[in-house]
């Protein structure tokens, strides 16, 4: 990969695999690589934001399915940082 080269955002599903593969009770993982699982989720939630902004700009009542999937994702995303910055705070040194 060229260096400074900006990588796409991983897909939600990328993220949830991501997340239910990252064992949250095993103490002492690398630092470096959750924070950067939490820039991936943060990015793929940014891209939902964006795509949610555009259909309620537009015509929710038309996409109302599609929100509400948007929703949930956004949701479960939120629910994967909460868990992986519990786990820097305290999973990281054993503590539970």
């Amino acid at each position: 990969m060229m260096q400074g080269a900006i990588e796409e955002p991983k897909s939600f599903e990328e993220c949830q695999k991501e997340f239910l593969q990252f064992n949250c009770k095993q103490p002492g993982q690398n630092r470096d690589m959750v924070l950067t699982k939490m820039e991936g989720v943060k990015a793929c939630r940014t891209v939902i934001l964006c795509q949610l902004s555009l259909i309620m700009s537009t015509d929710a009542v038309t996409y109302f399915e599609t929100v509400q999937e948007l929703i949930k994702e956004i949701a479960e995303l939120n629910s994967y940082l909460d868990q992986y910055a519990f786990y820097l705070a305290y999973g990281y040194y054993g503590f539970e």
